[in-house]
């Protein structure tokens, strides 16, 4: 499935004028967005259609964009993209979820990168009440 061209891209302008007006994304070539320094979104065309590309923590996940409704379907998952990833990790932590924490840990944000300190350490301190 190779990349789409112009043609396809001016078919689906309006969609990309809907992604280009949102925020934390920018298009360094036609059709191909960012995200920080990654790759985020970007389009096919092959004869069974369009479809979008779009990150989803380390994966790509396909989205078929020929009509309108596909066109929501994608803008809401671009939305959910955006916000999920740091709102499930928020989410997880209130609610202690070993599971989130877990994983957290082990793809390790950049914060925690930087700071070397784990979640799972955080945790510990935020439930001891800053005594760890």
């Amino acid at each position: 499935m190779r990349h789409a061209g112009a043609a396809a891209l001016h078919g689906l302008s309006e969609l990309l004028q809907q992604i280009r007006v949102k925020d934390g994304i920018k298009e360094k070539k036609p059709g191909i967005f960012y995200r920080q320094s990654k790759s985020f979104l970007h389009f096919h065309e092959d004869p069974a259609g369009r479809f979008a590309d779009l990150r989803m923590d380390a994966d790509f996940d396909r989205y078929p964009v020929n009509t309108k409704k596909e066109w929501k379907v994608l803008l809401t998952a671009i939305d959910r993209a955006r916000a999920g990833a740091s709102q499930l990790l928020d989410d997880g932590l209130r609610k202690n979820d070993p599971k989130v924490i877990a994983k957290a840990n082990q793809k390790g944000s950049s914060k925690q990168r930087r700071s070397g300190v784990r979640l799972d350490d955080e945790r510990a301190v935020a439930s001891s009440g800053g005594r760890h």
